[in-house]
């Protein structure tokens, strides 16, 4: 059987150097893991018409924050 695919939402970090950061706290994917998951992080910064082809291909979604 397969592992269930499992999007976590992230969020985004603007850093005044210009190295931008992607963020999410390891506990969300420590937590889609150990339930037998498998987690996918989701850019915040995904384009918006994206999201359809990502999200159908998910099995479940993690809204973290």
């Amino acid at each position: 059987m397969n592992k269930p695919l499992i999007g976590i939402s992230t969020s985004y970090l603007h850093r005044s150097n210009g190295l931008d950061d992607v963020r999410l706290g390891q506990a969300y994917v420590d937590a889609v893991s150990q339930a037998g998951g498998v987690p996918v992080l989701i850019p915040s910064s995904i384009a918006t018409e994206d999201l359809p082809v990502l999200v159908d291909s998910l099995d479940g979604l993690l809204l973290s924050g």
